[in-house]
């Protein structure tokens, strides 16, 4: 990837991150909201993902980076899971362990704003506590989650908060290592001259 391009990238993705880290800083943190911003987290990571990927050779030579983007690696392939269970589509097996467990979606006393909050909440709760080792021990908390319990729902956005925030700093190194890279147009005498060239067709970055 061409050291702009990748530099045009990463502005975008640090852009995205900033913003779901404001949205995940909340002090009223609403468990039903944590699947919505859950699957807005994965667009977001998964640009973060093929960037990391993308800079490799571009950033080679930045150590400290590069161990950086090896650590967050781990967490990256726990929220792939997560994508996998209920970002893209929704598990089926999720949907049949939350059928089985909470019986209470299906009364006929229930309103529609609450079913659908309660669904949504116990499909991340299914999809997190079916995470496990060969052991059958949730994976990514070492115990069952149920994120309308406050110190279960803290833990959880603190989780989330705790990638942002790493996937935020390697995002700056990146743009810092990358910016190395990139020559700026220093006068507008040189500006104009480039865009003749791309008015020509002659322009290359």
């Amino acid at each position: 990837m061409h050291p702009k391009s990748a530099y045009i990238k990463a502005l975008i993705v640090q852009s995205d991150l900033k913003y779901l880290d404001e949205k995940l800083r909340d002090q009223n943190k609403d468990p039903f909201e944590a699947l919505r911003l859950l699957r807005y987290m994965f667009v977001v990571l998964e640009n973060f993902s093929k960037l990391i990927s993308e800079t490799n050779q571009l950033c080679r030579n930045n150590e400290k980076l590069t161990e950086n983007k090896r650590a967050i690696r781990k967490d990256l392939n726990h929220v792939v899971y997560l994508r996998n269970k209920v970002g893209g589509h929704i598990d089926e097996g999720v949907l049949n362990s939350v059928i089985n467990e909470e019986p209470i979606i299906f009364s006929s006393d229930i309103t529609p704003e609450v079913e659908c909050s309660l669904a949504s909440l116990r499909v991340l709760d299914m999809a997190l506590n079916n995470y496990t080792d060969e052991n059958g021990k949730p994976l990514i908390f070492g115990h069952d989650i149920d994120l309308v319990y406050p110190p279960d729902n803290a833990e959880f956005f603190d989780w989330m908060e705790n990638i942002v925030m790493n996937a935020m700093n390697i995002t700056a190194g990146i743009l810092l290592h990358l910016n190395s890279q990139i020559r700026r147009v220093k006068s507008n005498e040189d500006l104009m001259k480039q865009y003749v060239e791309v008015g020509l067709g002659k322009f290359k970055a």
